[in-house]
């Protein structure tokens, strides 16, 4: 293996760090704005109703946490804005 081998390895691990250190933080972001695919889904497709309510079950209960905070109900407010937003599409 080459010097120049070597340090495109190195390089290749640091991308690959630098990306999961950016993605991983975002993955709760993502979740939680996939709640207006989900809904949009659930208005055309009643049967997946169920499933959608297992698959963002931990959201709902982070919601009822959340709603007792000063940010409770502006949240609230949004998230009934953007699921109402992506039921009418």
């Amino acid at each position: 293996m080459t010097e120049s081998d070597s340090l495109s390895n190195q390089n290749d691990d640091g991308s690959r760090l630098s990306f999961w250190l950016i993605a991983i933080p975002l993955l709760p972001v993502l979740y939680a704005l996939s709640v207006g695919p989900a809904v949009a889904l659930m208005v055309r497709f009643q049967f997946l109703a169920d499933a959608i309510a297992v698959i963002y079950y931990p959201l709902e209960v982070v919601l009822e946490v959340v709603v007792d905070t000063p940010w409770g109900e502006p949240l609230e407010w949004y998230i009934q804005k953007y699921v109402e937003w992506w039921a009418g599409i």
